[in-house]
């Protein structure tokens, strides 16, 4: 039998956030417009778009989640280059995956949750956009490394661009885990599935999907090593399922800003203090 596999979605190449370990910031894309795609980055970029615009790249997304999944995918993930939530499109992988038999997840920094680019896939309705968020999407993480604005902000190079993000992203956070709530006294179950009914909402039965679990998700950095227990304290306050804490090790990031054996020590000891509470 074949290993499970997951199947990943970047779609697209900056998400406005400045972080300063970040290659996507620094090199605003650049990694991917130099990889060999056997054609240039900017003709491959235009088909994409006129694909979309016919419907086309979505029956093809449809007939490639069949044969991948069949071959043992397990999980859709959107997130990467650019905050997802920018494309409208991500929808439409979220809904082909779901409906494929797979697993989704959106990791997103939670600030443009709700960018017109989205709401029109829902008429403008907020409330639609979150119901279908919490319903087709089994792991929903927001990436959230501090549990206060300033901090945040000054992260994320964000203090003078757009110093309302962190606020954005708490009242996103807020409605989700309120609608999550809500839902739930209507019947509907708290944990991870793989099923999803024909309509965003239907009638709670055996058949009727689970709801999404929603995480903060920070990265370990020199800035918030030893603050885990607060940031957990700060997940309990916020109603959310679970924190998912991310090494900063990656072939992509800037390892300047990897901790040392002393800073990762005391990581560990913050991160087992946080797991008592």
């Amino acid at each position: 039998n074949p290993l499970p596999f997951d199947v990943e979605f970047h779609p697209s190449l900056y998400c406005g956030l400045k972080c300063a370990y970040c290659p996507n910031f620094t090199a605003r894309g650049s990694k991917y417009k130099e990889q060999d795609y056997g054609a240039p980055f900017e003709e491959i970029a235009r088909e994409v778009r006129e694909l979309k615009n016919s419907g086309e790249l979505r029956a093809r997304l449809r007939g490639h989640f069949r044969e991948l999944r069949a071959a043992g995918g397990e999980w859709v993930i959107v997130s990467g280059g650019m905050e997802p939530v920018e494309d409208g499109f991500s929808i439409d992988i979220l809904e082909e995956g779901r409906a494929a038999g797979f697993n989704t997840r959106l990791v997103t920094t939670g600030i443009k949750l709700t960018n017109p680019l989205f709401l029109k896939k829902f008429n403008g309705s907020k409330e639609r956009l979150f119901d279908f968020l919490l319903t087709h999407v089994d792991d929903l993480q927001i990436s959230l490394d501090f549990d206060n604005r300033n901090e945040y902000l000054r992260a994320k190079g964000l203090t003078i661009t757009n110093p309302q993000a962190f606020d954005m992203v708490m009242e996103n956070v807020r409605v989700l885990t309120a609608r999550k709530a809500e839902l739930i006294r209507m019947g509907y179950e708290a944990a991870d599935n793989t099923k999803i009914g024909k309509n965003i909402l239907e009638p709670p039965d055996s058949n009727n999907p689970r709801l999404a679990t929603i995480s903060l998700a920070p990265l370990v950095l020199k800035s918030n090593y030893d603050k885990f227990e607060r940031l957990a304290d700060f997940c309990f306050q916020l109603g959310v399922d679970r924190m998912k804490v991310r090494r900063l090790k990656h072939e992509t990031y800037d390892l300047r800003y990897e901790l040392t054996d002393d800073e990762e020590r005391l990581a560990l000891e913050s991160l087992r203090r946080a797991e008592k509470k």
